[in-house]
């Protein structure tokens, strides 16, 4: 089993704080653990937020200590079309629904210019 993590050289709020391009990224490195223990994940899982079960989860379906997944794939388009709401929400400084036509057509759109924006911005 190979896991990799990135580490952050400026943690998120404070990088967040200073940062004035879009989608830009903090400095970073990525740590790479060949083979973690399932002790070891455990021990890295401490109860600090509201994915935590479902990451707790995923490993021990990962390491075959549980069968079935408990998020489902519904719950999850759910979280992220709604996400995408807030972002085109902000991105058009109007309010949008998921259900309004070409919701996905325009969320598409407007994030192919942030990312057109990202990569003019980080081109010095």
């Amino acid at each position: 089993m190979k896991l990799e993590f990135t580490k952050l050289e400026t943690l998120e709020p404070e990088f967040s704080k200073t940062n004035t391009v879009f989608m830009g990224k903090p400095k970073s490195k990525t740590l790479t653990v060949k083979f973690l223990p399932h002790e070891m994940i455990k021990g890295l899982l401490v109860d600090k937020g509201q994915h935590i079960n479902v990451i707790r989860n995923f490993s021990n379906v990962l390491i075959g200590k549980e069968d079935k997944l408990i998020g489902n794939y519904e719950e999850g388009l759910n979280g992220l079309t709604f996400s995408n709401a807030i972002h085109l929400s902000a991105w058009l400084g109007r309010t949008v629904s998921p259900q309004e036509e070409n919701f996905e057509d325009l969320y598409y759109e407007e994030l192919q210019k942030k990312i057109e924006e990202e990569k003019t911005n980080s081109v010095k």
